[in-house]
């Protein structure tokens, strides 16, 4: 004869019968699925306590230019902008040609030297920011982030 969990050893049927085991089995996964539950909803709840770091960014990005600095160097520029949430970013689409023409002639008569070091990005930042508000008098830059600034 062989082992046979669920007889005792005189053969009379034991207190552990398979439909006994089976119902421990489920009330045990049970309390197990729901130990887990409850871990990914403490989970879940101490994300949303993090702080809110604000509205989303709203960038606009310009095309790519190439302006005329004095000296006949060149410079390849591209340019995101960041406006006010409520602003639509596609704003600056229409005023695209105007805001080029406008640096480029604003630039003519700056040498390649004067963009050197963080000056020279505080110089085109506040060039571009001035002429974007003065030719879009809807809106205001927050800030201007130079994506590529190349002089030739």
């Amino acid at each position: 004869m062989g082992f046979n969990p669920f007889r005792r050893a005189n053969q009379e049927d034991s207190v552990f019968s398979a439909p006994v085991i089976v119902l421990g089995l489920l009330i045990f996964l049970g309390v197990l699925g729901g130990v887990g539950a409850m871990m990914v909803t403490s989970h879940n709840t101490e994300k949303e306590k993090l702080p809110n770091l604000g509205p989303k960014k709203n960038y606009a990005t310009l095309p790519k230019m190439s302006l005329t600095l004095g000296g006949a160097q060149t410079m390849d520029l591209r340019v995101r902008l960041e406006f006010d949430p409520t602003v639509d970013p596609h704003i600056t689409d229409f005023y695209a040609d105007r805001i080029a023409d406008s640096l480029n002639q604003r630039m003519t008569g700056v040498k390649a030297e004067n963009f050197k070091g963080t000056e020279g990005a505080a110089l085109i930042k506040n060039a571009i920011a001035a002429i974007v508000n003065r030719e879009i008098n809807t809106t205001t830059v927050r800030d201007v982030i130079l994506d590529r600034l190349v002089i030739q």
